[in-house]
């Protein structure tokens, strides 16, 4: 059985939404990366290969298992 082929204006308006939910993505990313470089702890973490700002702060803040 053939399925209908979209319309152009359906995906326009698809391509649309992806395009402004990058935009929102690239503005929290840049907020991510602000707040990682702005943390010393985090900063040596992305020296890690592998970790990146956003993988930084959960390491940073996972529980050591020392007393505190």
């Amino acid at each position: 059985m053939r399925r209908p082929v979209p319309s152009r204006p359906v995906v326009d308006d698809c391509l649309a939404v992806i395009d402004a939910i990058q935009l929102l993505i690239d503005s929290l990313d840049e907020r991510v990366h602000e707040h990682a470089t702005a943390d010393p702890p985090i900063k040596v973490l992305t020296r890690v290969p592998g970790v990146g700002p956003f993988t930084g702060r959960p390491l940073r803040d996972a529980p050591t298992g020392a007393p505190a």
